[in-house]
């Protein structure tokens, strides 16, 4: 169950673990997350993305698929994915 996994088992907060994640990421994958799942400011959609870096929308949905590979290697994909719904709420 994704709730009692990472840092919640171990008492820290998972958004801090996510984004002390996100810190070890290379940074250009890191600051696309951020952007893509609206943490630290609003979510951005790919197309909006891929005109921001100046890159296709292929490029950046390989970033997005390196970075979701990796949170769910870490269990944190779920913590990322709480960001993005919160950031359509508000």
């Amino acid at each position: 169950m994704a709730d009692v996994s990472s840092g919640r088992r171990y008492g820290v907060d998972p958004r801090t673990l996510l984004v002390t994640f996100l810190d070890t990421l290379p940074s250009r994958e890191a600051e696309i997350a951020r952007l893509r799942y609206g943490i630290g400011g609003p979510s951005f959609t790919e197309e909006q993305l891929a005109i921001m870096f100046e890159v296709s929308k292929e490029k950046i949905a390989e970033s997005l698929a390196n970075v979701q590979r990796w949170l769910n290697r870490v269990d944190l994909m779920w913590v990322a994915e709480s960001f993005e719904r919160q950031a359509v709420i508000q």
